[in-house]
């Protein structure tokens, strides 16, 4: 069994380099058909892992014979790093997604091989990640989880059993990362975002929780949970402002998460709320959370059955921590750079759009964006920097800097052409 084991990994490494040491040529002969795109870097500053969304339905317009399944992209005749998404679980894909380097000013034509019928999947080193893992085989007692063992799996209806610390999610409820930071929100009335700082570039989340339920709360190889949500929304959690207080996602009917995306370059969690209840109101949310390769951006896309009253998203009240404010002219931000977990410096920021931002506020707990001027959908983005991240942010003006780079990003979106 040991040695087949073994085999298995020899192949799947071998594999993998087969895919990586193809060259442009050979793939040409495997992927015969080809379309390019353009890319306008209206910024003046280099950008580094620069998120792409290409639609498929724009793609088929031009090009009919298009095929999602079998594809691979160029750039500088060199192959990058893309997958196919299928956001709405119909087999269809929706979009095609990578991440580029683009210069101060530049205009980049990328190169996208395709063949026109069936499946030809390229394998690249992951650099984010989403996952769900439950136990199986034990019982719920008192809504604690005896025995059982985890296992990942892409798609949870919670138990009505399972509440705060039962045992039953390993590090209670859904992850995501990038290379470059990680992130978990509590699956049950809690609803807070929390943040895994990373001392390594790998996908660490597979290993957090394994070796007793909350270890991750101990400095370790990969990094430690450097984050304590207390009573607050975390980071970027949203909820309901009633008078002095934020209404959490605590009472609901039912709640159900999926994996939507697990990918190298992206990853995707959707979460549905059903009947939320705040007050005489009772909700149905849908919340999507995603995370890009290169990037400690979380993008949130809520959307509502009917439009709520004070919707709020924020971050923990930290007087000792120093909070700021920036801004440009389409997004606004809040952050804080605080002493963390770790006994060293994490700084943590959301970024919304100005159109919506109705007020900047706290509460005891918090402080938080009011959002507002939409109908049933919402979009905002949090992050989070820790110190010890390989290169990471150091001080406070070195996090200032880091909160002006998205932003001026934000303002500049890729200019795309499809040829």
């Amino acid at each position: 069994m040991k040695i087949k084991f073994i085999f298995i990994i020899l192949f799947v490494v071998f594999a993998f380099k087969l895919h990586a040491q193809h060259t442009k040529s050979e793939l040409e002969k495997i992927f015969p058909n080809s379309l390019k795109v353009q890319l306008k870097n209206t910024l003046s500053a280099n950008r580094v892992d620069v998120p792409i969304v290409l639609q498929v339905s724009d793609i088929v317009k031009k090009h009919k014979n298009f095929n999602s399944q079998a594809l691979v992209v160029f750039s500088d005749n060199s192959e990058i790093a893309s997958q196919a998404n299928d956001l709405n679980s119909d087999g269809k894909d929706d979009e095609i997604v990578f991440v580029i380097d683009l210069k101060s000013g530049e205009t980049k034509e990328i190169e996208i091989l395709y063949k026109t019928t069936g499946i030809e999947k390229r394998v690249y080193k992951k650099r984010t990640q989403a996952e769900l893992s439950h136990k199986f085989g034990g019982n719920f007692e008192n809504r604690k989880y005896i025995g059982g063992e985890f296992r990942n799996v892409s798609y949870l209806k919670v138990p009505t059993e399972h509440t705060d610390h039962s045992f039953y999610i390993r590090y209670e409820g859904p992850g995501w990362e990038s290379d470059k930071v990680g992130f978990r929100f509590y699956l049950d009335w809690r609803n807070a975002t929390d943040v895994f700082g990373k001392k390594t570039n790998e996908m660490i989340l597979q290993n957090v929780g394994l070796d007793g339920f909350d270890s991750y709360h101990e400095p370790a190889v990969w990094g430690q949970d450097v984050f304590k949500a207390g009573k607050s929304l975390g980071i970027g959690s949203f909820g309901i402002l009633n008078g002095q207080n934020i209404v959490h996602v605590s009472v609901v009917d039912s709640v159900d998460c999926q994996i939507v995306v697990n990918g190298c370059v992206k990853s995707l969690i959707r979460t549905n709320y059903y009947g939320w209840t705040v007050g005489n109101q009772k909700y149905h949310v849908t919340s999507d959370i995603s995370i890009f390769a290169g990037s400690r951006l979380t993008h949130v896309e809520l959307t509502f059955n009917h439009t709520p009253d004070s919707l709020v998203t924020g971050f923990i009240r930290d007087i000792s921590g120093m909070f700021f404010t920036d801004s440009s002219a389409n997004f606004n931000a809040m952050a804080l750079y605080q002493k963390c977990l770790a006994n060293d410096n994490l700084g943590i920021a959301i970024i919304v759009p100005a159109r919506n931002m109705v007020q900047t506020g706290a509460t005891e707990t918090d402080y938080f964006y009011q959002l507002g001027n939409f109908k049933n959908k919402v979009s905002y983005s949090f992050l989070a920097a820790w110190e010890q991240e390989p290169g990471g942010i150091t001080n406070s003006d070195a996090f200032k800097s880091e909160i002006r780079r998205v932003l001026s990003e934000l303002e500049a979106p890729i200019i795309i052409k499809i040829k």
